[in-house]
């Protein structure tokens, strides 16, 4: 089942932002006993948060975040049916919404102000959240089971018996069956863009090579990346930068919203970010940003699809969203472990990568050709990460405890608990136990 993710951006009435502030914190700080939003219900659901931003330009917003199992429709469909109350009591203060309204009519107001989703990142392509808890029952069950067995059996005998043990538990009957593998007409659906933008782009190349040749179109090409290579140069050693201030004050950030941020950090094995910056004014920039986002939503989709973002291994879901009118830049993150290792993976894993994203923000680190430099001064860029850093008032995780690397072994567990087996592959699937 296709994973989705909806970011919902609402006006929100300045007068009553504290109010809602207030509201969403209390809701967030009894997550596990609240019953105004029933999230054992809402059985689609992977993550949530709302987070409240300000600005003068833009004022008051609520962004409302989600990922799901699904189609956005069904989602919505779930979630005004279960949890209608809270979503009245939380929209009260939006202009426009229909308090009085159909669900379904709810549904379509959340819809219309849903924004599209430059990049999307999935850490457990495929699993939904059905399949990540019984998977996870399954793992804790059979290591019940071999806590109990002495180990005098081989190899052989041990996966026998811990299938036997599975045969005879009526609570683990839906894993006699393997789990569903990607049809073929998936296959076809997921590669299909791929194929046809092949062949527009070879059709294109024939009908520039047929009409204009070879030279002329490359030499139009390259005088066109010259002159945008020459602007860009001369932007980065103009632009205002985080790197020309000391590192005392660089690394200075208002002490109450730092506090803020750390209140709500570390509270369980997973974290949530969510990050708000301004895009460097001009077309170039905005087509740079465009085209690199694109390009990465591509790479998240066809090659970091195997629980690792460019060898980070610690991301649930991200996604950057550009925003008001593409004049900011909103990253949301759902991750494994603390504030300060998230970052520092990124710093390590893919500076190159989140240079050639934030370098057309405002204040980011000065690079040099858009991608060196930039997040690979580790302290301007963890002190502009701060700095730009926005708390979510309410954030749900459906499987808090679970890592990434948790729920692919847990899926690696369940796909060779049966068939054939060399002794390679058995010894490696009994030490993910």
């Amino acid at each position: 089942m296709k994973q989705g993710a909806l970011t919902i951006i609402t006006p929100l009435d300045p007068a009553h932002a504290d109010e809602l502030e207030v509201m969403l914190v209390q809701l967030a700080n009894s997550i596990n006993t609240q019953t105004v939003i029933p999230f054992a219900q809402l059985d689609l659901l992977h993550y949530l948060s709302w987070v409240i931003i300000k600005s003068e330009k833009f004022g008051t917003q609520l962004i409302f975040e989600s990922n799901f199992d699904g189609r956005p429709a069904a989602f919505l469909d779930q979630f005004t049916s279960r949890a209608r109350a809270a979503l009245d009591e939380i929209y009260k203060a939006c202009p426009g919404y229909p308090a009085t309204a159909a669900n379904h009519e709810i549904a379509a107001y959340l819809l219309d102000h849903a924004v599209y989703t430059d990049t999307f990142y999935i850490g457990c392509v495929g699993l939904t959240r059905q399949r990540i808890n019984q998977e996870k029952r399954l793992r804790e069950k059979i290591e019940n089971f071999l806590d109990k067995l002495l180990p005098i059996h081989a190899a052989t005998e041990t996966r026998r018996l811990i299938q036997d043990f599975v045969r005879a538990d009526p609570e683990l009957k839906w894993a006699l069956a393997p789990a569903e593998s990607p049809s073929l007409r998936d296959k076809i659906v997921f590669w299909s863009p791929v194929a046809i933008a092949a062949v527009v782009l070879a059709l294109l190349i024939l009908f520039v090579v047929h009409h204009h040749g070879v030279l002329v179109p490359i030499g139009v090409l390259a005088l066109v990346v010259f002159a945008g290579w020459v602007v860009l140069r001369r932007l980065e050693t103009t632009d205002a930068s985080i790197s020309d201030e000391p590192n005392d004050l660089a690394s200075q950030a208002n002490p109450a919203h730092v506090r803020t941020l750390v209140k709500q950090e570390d509270r369980r094995p997973q974290n949530h970010l969510a990050n708000v910056t301004i895009v460097k004014p001009g077309l170039l920039r905005f087509t740079i940003l465009k085209t690199v986002l694109a390009v990465t939503n591509i790479l998240a989709r066809y090659k970091y699809n195997k629980g690792q973002l460019g060898g980070i291994p610690s991301i649930h879901f991200a996604r950057w969203v550009m925003i008001n009118h593409g004049e900011q830049l909103l990253f949301l993150s759902n991750f494994d472990g603390s504030w300060e290792h998230y970052l520092g993976e990124f710093i390590d894993q893919a500076a190159g990568g989140l240079t050639l994203i934030w370098s057309n923000t405002v204040k980011f680190p000065r690079t040099t050709n858009l991608f060196q430099g930039g997040a690979a001064d580790e302290q301007k860029f963890k002190a502009f990460a701060r700095r730009t850093q926005i708390p979510a008032q309410l954030w749900y995780s459906a499987y808090p405890y679970l890592s990434v690397p948790n729920i692919l072994d847990n899926a690696a567990i369940r796909h060779s608990l049966w068939g054939d087996l060399n002794d390679t592959e058995l010894k490696a699937w009994l030490r993910r136990f």
